[in-house]
């Protein structure tokens, strides 16, 4: 009688560790923010915009077109003002595999079929290619913006607390954290508060105190891996990254609007 090795055999224990091992160095590679956003009027139905791959192996993916709009769990299809619902937006939890990754779209404790991506880098560009069954391809050419394995000298606590915007009003408006304007006149005041227990983050005028907080920030390393940091704004369905230029002593400068006009956002310590 020909005996089977068991489950639980030293080399099958090694295999899978040195598997799992494998797959945790490809995750650390490709955790970060990386964005498809390019000057074509329109983009092609399956092409990803979007992909947040955070470091506590949570995701989310904006695509176009509709995808599983009925109901499948961490599928998500918003409507416009008319009610045309146009991308599909997917979130779950994710894992590095042997040439990429694996995205498993949840919700409310269901999850979808994972869909297996090749996902490689190269340089500061990424490149993505999967089916979400049943045939439907996705795909994207990004750019990364954020690379959390990457080298950084600043962390969230660095930020931890409340901070006044100082920037001298243009108009009577000040740049606000997600490279908008924000009016102050003469009258009012700017302010951005972090909480790195929470890792949540806000940013209002002094006489709004009604708005809960606007997302989850967090702090990558630049994607070219020079040790720059960068703060990466989470609002669930939307990301923003904004270059940390320097915290020196009580004041904080960041680069508002990396993509366009490099405007900077000066911040001190209230």
């Amino acid at each position: 009688m020909a005996l089977l090795p068991s489950c639980g055999s030293a080399h099958g224990d090694a295999a899978d560790e040195a598997s799992s091992n494998d797959d945790e160095l490809v995750a650390r590679n490709v955790a970060g923010a990386h964005a498809n956003f390019h000057p074509a009027t329109s983009y092609t139905d399956g092409e990803v915009y979007a992909l947040l791959l955070r470091p506590d192996k949570t995701f989310f993916m904006r695509v176009k077109g509709k995808f599983h709009c009925t109901g499948q769990a961490g599928y998500e299809c918003p409507r416009d003002a008319e009610g045309i619902a146009a991308d599909t937006l997917v979130r779950g939890t994710w894992r590095g595999a042997s040439g990429g990754i694996v995205l498993r779209p949840e919700a409310s404790g269901d999850a979808s079929d994972p869909i297996r991506v090749a996902f490689t880098i190269t340089g500061v560009t990424s490149k993505l290619e999967a089916t979400i069954d049943p045939g439907h391809r996705i795909f994207a050419d990004f750019a990364v913006w954020a690379r959390f394995s990457a080298p950084h000298a600043i962390d969230a606590t660095d930020l931890a607390g409340t901070w006044k915007v100082v920037v001298p009003p243009n108009d009577g408006s000040q740049p606000t954290l997600e490279g908008m304007n924000m009016y102050v006149g003469t009258t009012y005041s700017q302010s951005i508060v972090f909480d790195a227990e929470t890792k949540r983050y806000r940013n209002r005028r002094s006489d709004d105190t009604t708005r809960s907080d606007d997302g989850t920030y967090w702090i990558a390393g630049a994607p070219d891996g020079g040790g720059g940091s960068v703060l990466v704004l989470d609002e669930e369905h939307l990301f923003r990254t904004q270059p940390i230029v320097s915290i020196a002593g009580t004041t904080l400068t960041l680069d508002v609007n990396p993509e366009s006009n490099h405007r900077s956002l000066v911040a001190e310590r209230d």
